[in-house]
């Protein structure tokens, strides 16, 4: 989902209709959530540089990877809230700044889920606020390294 989307900067959830009409070369939910009925695995392309707050929240039907492509990205909080089915968010840029709370919430995530993020990154996550070296997690998640 998304691949391909060159022109994609933002991944957003405005609250009105009229947020969502006016800002262009962007993606937007509106309410009420038809994100819940996204399938499939997520590839968010590297042209994205904001996923707004709860952006995927309560998309419980998306499937077990989550690829986020882009060097640098902001997230807001929950941003991926209630995805109960995803297992595993690629991470092939920086650790996301957040804004306020965290982008996962482990409590509402599937059980097995792990962050990933290439060696070249591994001191962005590890020097980001919300990781917990203690047990080697990011946004209450475990992380670990992989190979693009």
């Amino acid at each position: 989902m998304f691949r391909g989307m060159k022109a994609l900067r933002w991944i957003l959830r405005p609250t009105t209709r009229e947020t969502a009409l006016s800002l262009r070369e962007t993606l937007h939910f509106r309410r009420p959530l038809p994100t819940r009925n996204l399938t499939g695995d997520i590839d968010i392309p590297a042209s994205v540089t904001y996923i707004g707050s709860q952006a995927f929240g309560s998309c419980g039907k998306i499937g077990k990877n989550v690829y986020i492509r882009a060097n640098y990205v902001q997230m807001g909080g929950w941003a991926f809230d209630k995805c109960s089915n995803v297992s595993a968010v690629y991470f092939y840029g920086k650790a996301p700044v957040t804004e306020g709370s965290w982008p996962m919430n482990p409590s509402t995530q599937a059980q097995d889920l792990k962050l990933y993020c290439t060696s070249a990154n591994i001191a962005s996550f590890r020097s980001s606020d919300i990781y917990n070296s203690w047990n080697n997690t990011w946004s209450g998640c475990p992380l670990a390294e992989f190979t693009p």
